[in-house]
Order: C-alpha cells, then structure tokens, then sequence
C-alpha cells in the first residue's frame, strides 16, 4: 500500500495497528486488562482469562474492584482509580486477582494511558501470576519454624 492509499483511508492503518497490538498482548506473559479511564474493563488477554478461568464476555464491562476487590476504592464518592494511579498508590501492588470463586496471588502495576491533550484514555493493568513464589515463601516460612 502506497503512502498516498495510507492518507486516503487512515481506517486501514488503524486496524492494522489495533490488530498488531492485539496480537502482542495476547503473547505476553503476563495476564493484562485495558480499562477505560473510570475503570471499567475493555479488554483482557488470554492469559487474563486462563488466571480466572473465565471468559472475556464475564470480564467485559465490570469495574476492575470487582477484580480486585480488597484494593481499590473506585466507588463512587471516593477517589478515582486514575487519581490513585497518578498519585503513585496502587503501583507494583501485592494483591489477589478473585472473580467467581478463583482467588491467584498477582503483582499487579497499573498505568494510564494519556491522550495527546493529556487527558486519560485508557488505564492499563498487569498482572504477574505469584502463586509459585508465594507457595515458596510459605514452604521456607514453614520450614523455619
């Protein structure tokens, strides 16, 4: 495709580029959630959905408390998920991924996603399976006993 075809139909390159980047979330290793900036989640990987054993059509359009319900204040009235973020809150956060009765030990980092006015787009959330190290905190815990 000529450059010319490119400005003609910008459609084109964006959903090449939405593709693409689809395409690496879903080969991360991590498991990875887009919300939009109030915290409703948009999108989650693969890995995401093999953590909670669940499907994306279940994780749509939930709040990410619902995720990650003993963290985050997001209710209304209290401080935005965004500002909490900003602020440096709930950065590299030790945490349980829970939905439907499946709780996985995570570290979790959150981060926004700014427009070219600055405003936030989206929120982005990773979150590393913990359940291995945790199970060998607890083993060397136990055996000093």
């Amino acid at each position: 495709m000529t450059t010319a075809n490119k400005e003609q139909n910008p459609n084109i390159t964006l959903t090449k580029d939405y593709a693409t980047t689809v395409m690496i979330l879903e080969h991360l290793p991590d498991a990875i959630f887009i919300l939009d900036s109030v915290g409703v989640i948009q999108y989650v990987n693969k890995n995401a959905l093999d953590l909670l054993q669940t499907s994306f059509q279940k994780l749509k359009g939930i709040l990410i408390d619902d995720v990650f319900p003993k963290n985050l204040n997001t209710e209304e009235g209290k401080e935005s998920l965004e500002k909490q973020i900003s602020k440096g809150n709930i950065q590299n956060l030790d945490s349980h991924l829970v939905f439907e009765g499946i709780s996985v030990p995570v570290y979790a980092s959150f981060n926004v996603i700014e427009n070219k006015k600055g405003e936030s787009d989206f929120i982005i959330v990773s979150a590393k399976n913990a359940s291995f190290q945790k199970a060998l905190e607890k083993e060397l815990r136990h055996q000093q006993i």
